[in-house]
């Protein structure tokens, strides 16, 4: 299936939905900023606070943004009547979503950490005072340009991982993570080509001040579910023709 006709799928979906969906994706934005902003308050200890606001984040985002990850397949699978209080309904899987969300944050912080120490090391100790050459600037760069891609990879490999734990929640966090790198071997260029597909409607977003991300935000979500369901049913197809093989 390609990108055009998931997201054609989610804007119909969408519209057959458009209050509940409307209401249910601004209502989880709501929380999740509310959160944010409980939890943004200035510490002189600037790397230690960083490191707790972090966790306190994750600690409340995560079944939260779990619950959201629910209401989005039962919009698209139609197995469920699809409810506000979805966003609420995986609590019980909270310590697993936590526990997943910590891990990849953990992995991200080390990578981010050890590219700040090697353009530390790259910089003269009065970087204020002096000049530094072409050569430095491009390969600082260069490391940034490097690191960023390597962090939208490991977004995008572990971006299933919500969706997994929510149809499967029995299953164990690592072998979750396992699942959602597996799932998307094949598919990780087709996920990132889906990404930016939207950009054009942020930017109109920019435009309209903020009014345009009522629609664009759970049109976007939606098309995120109807990927993961696509490539979910192309993986137990592929598991399926090996079985009888």
């Amino acid at each position: 299936m390609e990108n055009y006709i998931i997201r054609s799928k989610a804007r119909r979906q969408l519209k057959d939905r458009m209050g509940l969906a409307v209401g249910t994706i601004l209502l989880s934005t709501i929380l999740l900023n509310i959160v944010n902003v409980m939890l943004d308050i200035t510490d002189d200890n600037i790397l230690l606070f960083s490191l707790l606001f972090a966790i306190g984040y994750l600690f409340i985002s995560a079944p939260i943004q779990a619950g959201r990850c629910k209401f989005l397949l039962n919009m698209v699978q139609g197995k469920e009547e699809p409810k506000i209080s979805d966003l609420f309904s995986q609590f019980n899987i909270f310590l697993k979503v936590f526990t997943m969300s910590l891990i990849i944050f953990i992995f991200q912080s080390l990578i981010m950490l050890i590219s700040i120490l090697i353009i530390k090391g790259l910089l003269p100790a009065d970087v204020m005072s002096t000049k530094l050459s072409v050569s430095s600037i491009t390969l600082i760069f260069m490391i940034l340009l490097a690191i960023s891609i390597f962090l939208f990879f490991i977004d995008i490999i572990y971006s299933q991982v919500n969706y997994i734990m929510v149809e499967e929640q029995e299953i164990k966090v690592i072998e979750c993570m396992k699942k959602s790198r597996k799932m998307m071997k094949g598919f990780k260029f087709k996920y990132f080509k889906l990404q930016i597909s939207f950009i054009g409607w942020w930017i109109f977003s920019i435009f309209t001040l903020g009014i345009a991300t009522l629609w664009v935000n759970p049109y976007s979500m939606l098309a995120n579910a109807n990927f993961y369901e696509e490539v979910k049913n192309i993986n137990v197809e592929v598991q399926h023709e090996k079985n009888i093989l």
